[in-house]
């Protein structure tokens, strides 16, 4: 399946590809799982990304990674942490993920009016 060990994310997925002359990956959900299987991220997929010549999963994986790069600001994903597959899978995936993963902390501070 997919070896999670040395990686810091996996991305599970499900993509399909408009052919030229439109030439574009499109997604309907893209999840973002820690190496522990939880969930960090959930996005709402369209289109990612527009190709030149022949279309391949790698190109997929790619556009993938190039995509969530953007929506987080950071250069964080590579193709090998991208899994495509089926949007059934991914919903499965969901469903039996723990709860945790990715936590924000914010610090605040009351200020009263002036």
């Amino acid at each position: 399946m997919f070896e999670l060990s040395n990686r810091q994310y996996v991305v599970y997925e499900s993509i399909w590809h408009i052919p030229p002359p439109v030439a574009k990956v499109k997604s309907s959900i893209i999840d973002v799982f820690d190496r522990k299987g939880r969930l960090v991220g959930e996005f709402v997929g369209g289109t990612m990304y527009e190709y030149d010549g022949r279309y391949s999963k790698k190109v997929g994986r790619e556009a993938v990674a190039g995509y969530l790069n953007g929506e987080w600001e950071e250069n964080v994903f590579t193709g090998d942490e991208v899994a495509l597959t089926s949007d059934e899978e991914v919903e499965r995936r969901i469903e039996i993920a723990p709860p945790g993963g990715f936590h924000v902390f914010i610090a605040g501070e009351h200020v009263p009016k002036e």
